[in-house]
């Protein structure tokens, strides 16, 4: 394994943390994303990158550590909160319910998002998140066009 890909895969360490690893992760890459709303482009590109290059080092973590998702892999909890938040308005209580949904959806997952926990190598680390992204981001568009 190398270096970069611990790194990564971690978020820079953010899933070291010894508490909840996962919404520290994502707790951490909010403020992140919130400032690339702005620019719909840079967000999009950012979240591409994140997502294979997510892939890719988990994967590389994962067989080095011989576990299928290790807990202090939190590069898919950021991608996944990155897919929550797209085309989000620059509104923070918007985008704290998008953290909170996004968090549930990831913790108490749906039985299709359990399912693709069991698919092997760095998609199957990145997918149940990336569901639980999409989940969330309808639902907030949903109430985007209602609420805000």
């Amino acid at each position: 394994m190398n270096k970069f890909s611990y790194i990564f895969s971690t978020f820079f360490y953010a899933g070291k943390f010894p508490i909840a690893p996962g919404t520290f992760g994502s707790l951490i890459a909010l403020p992140f994303f919130y400032l690339l709303l702005g620019n719909r482009l840079l967000y999009f590109i950012v979240l591409a990158f994140l997502i294979l290059l997510g892939t890719i080092t988990s994967k590389i973590v994962s067989e080095s550590y011989h576990t299928e998702d290790p807990s202090f892999i939190v590069i898919d909890e950021v991608a996944g909160l990155g897919i929550a938040m797209m085309l989000a308005p620059k509104n923070i209580i918007y985008v704290v319910i998008a953290f909170v949904l996004f968090r549930l959806f990831d913790i108490f997952k749906l039985p299709f998002i359990k399912a693709a926990e069991h698919i092997k190598n760095g998609i199957g680390i990145m997918l149940d998140d990336i569901l639980a992204g999409l989940i969330t981001f309808v639902i907030m568009r949903i109430s985007l066009m209602v609420f805000f």
